[in-house]
């Protein structure tokens, strides 16, 4: 539920917005609602949404990538680089050590890949959010003048 005059977030059945103190009442939202896009269907067709919204992927993308790299690199490069290292000597300490190197290079590119994943998530629902308040406002500022 979004407020009708500002176009905060509302928690359902709210009487007051937070934001910018109207008094909500449900004949209020009714009418302010009338020809007013879903969230889902207003985000798909404003182009300013959809340019911002390519542009924070395409930054969290490249972190993705690199954490995937790092994946790659722990779980495939690096043992065969360090496993051999180790069979000549015939300390378990040695295979142990190689065994936990490969295991914090593949931790870390999970952790890499994981944050930048949900960072973008956050950033462009954020975004979603604020342009859809916009619209509201817009939307209803005839209403409320």
């Amino acid at each position: 539920m979004f407020c009708p005059k500002c176009g905060s977030v509302l928690e359902e059945g709210a009487r007051l917005c937070p934001i910018c103190a109207t008094t909500i009442n449900p004949n209020m939202i009714e009418t302010a609602t009338t020809n007013l896009l879903s969230i889902e269907d207003y985000l798909a067709i404003s182009k300013e949404y959809q340019s911002e919204k390519e542009a924070i992927r395409k930054k969290y993308r490249n972190m993705i990538i690199i954490g995937s790299i790092i994946i790659i690199f722990g779980i495939i490069i690096l043992p065969l680089i360090l496993v051999p290292l180790t069979i000549g000597y015939n300390s378990p300490l040695n295979t142990i050590s190689a065994f936990l190197i490969c295991m914090v290079v593949l931790i870390s590119g999970v952790i890499v890949a994981a944050t930048s994943d949900s960072a973008m998530k956050k950033k462009t629902k954020e975004l979603g959010v604020k342009y859809y308040q916009e619209y509201v406002q817009n939307h209803n500022s005839d209403t409320y003048k």
